[in-house]
C-alpha cells in the first residue's frame, strides 16, 4: 500500500504524529508539572534526614545541608508563561490539519493552570518577584501567532494539496506585518481612547483590600523583617483559600 499510495501514507503518519503531540501537550506536560518530581525527591530526602535525626545518625550532616534539604523548591513564574506560549503556538500550528487543536489547547491550559497553582501553593517556597516585563514579552510573543498560523497553512497546503492557497500567503504576510507592527498595541490604544478614566481621584478607592491583594507584589508586613515570617505564613494561607 505504501508503494501505491505514498502520499496517503505520508499525510496519515503526519496527522497521527500531530495528534499525539497535542495529546501529550494536554496531558503529559501538566501531569509532570502536577506531580513535580523534584518536590517528591526533596520530600524523600527530608523524610530520610528526619529518620537519621531520630536514630541519632545525622552527626555528619551540617546545618547548611539540613537547611537546603528542608527548603522548598523555587517557583519560577517564567515557566508558567513559557508553558502558556508553548500551548498556544503548538495548537495554532496544527490547527489547519487538526480542527480539534483549539479544544486540546483549552484542556491543556486548564490542566496547566491547576498544576502550576498546586506547585505555587503547596510545593514551592515564596516565588521570586518579577516585574511586568515578563507579561509584556509574553504578550508580544503571542502577537506572533498570526505568522505561525499563516506559515503552518503554507506548509500543510504544500503537503496535502500540492499547491499553496492565496489565503495562506495572505495570512502569513499579515503575520509578518504584525511582528514589526504589533496589532495588540492598536487595540490597547483604541481601548484607552474609548475608556478615559478620571485621574484626579485615587483609583480603586472604594474597592475592598482583599479584592486587590492578589495584585500587590509585596506588603508592609511581609517586607518588614520583624513581621515577615508570620506575615508570609498568613499570606500563603490566604492564597490557599483564594
Amino acid at each position: 500500500m505504501a508503494e501505491r499510495y505514498p502520499h496517503f501514507v505520508t499525510t496519515g503518519a503526519l496527522l497521527t504524529d500531530a495528534w499525539f503531540v497535542l495529546v501529550a501537550l494536554a496531558s503529559l506536560g501538566p501531569m509532570m508539572k502536577f506531580l513535580n518530581l523534584g518536590a517528591l525527591f526533596s520530600s524523600f530526602k527530608r523524610s530520610s534526614l528526619e529518620s537519621k535525626i531520630k536514630e541519632g545518625n545525622a552527626k555528619d550532616v551540617t546545618q547548611e545541608e539540613a537547611q537546603k534539604t528542608f527548603e522548598s523548591a523555587e517557583f519560577d513564574p517564567s515557566e508558567a508563561y513559557a508553558a502558556l506560549c508553548n500551548i498556544v503556538f503548538t495548537s495554532v500550528f496544527f490547527q489547519p490539519i487538526l480542527p480539534a487543536s483549539p479544544f486540546m489547547a483549552l484542556v491543556a491550559l486548564i490542566f496547566s493552570y491547576y498544576a502550576f497553582k498546586k506547585n505555587l501553593v503547596k510545593d514551592c517556597k515564596r516565588p521570586i518577584q518579577v516585574s511586568d516585563d515578563i507579561a509584556e514579552v509574553s504578550l508580544y510573543l503571542l502577537n506572533v501567532v498570526p505568522f505561525v498560523f499563516g506559515l503552518s497553512n503554507v506548509i500543510f497546503d504544500k503537503i496535502f494539496r500540492g499547491e499553496v492557497q492565496g489565503a495562506s500567503y495572505f495570512i502569513m504576510i499579515a503575520g509578518i506585518v504584525s511582528i514589526f507592527y504589533p496589532l495588540y498595541l492598536v487595540f490597547l490604544d483604541t481601548a484607552k481612547d474609548c475608556i478615559k478614566e478620571d485621574r484626579t481621584t485615587e483609583q480603586n478607592y472604594n474597592i475592598d483590600y482583599n479584592q486587590m491583594r492578589m495584585r500587590f507584589l509585596n506588603e508592609y508586613d511581609r517586607a518588614n523583617p520583624i513581621t515577615k515570617e508570620d506575615a508570609t505564613k498568613e499570606y500563603f494561607q490566604y492564597l490557599k483559600g483564594s
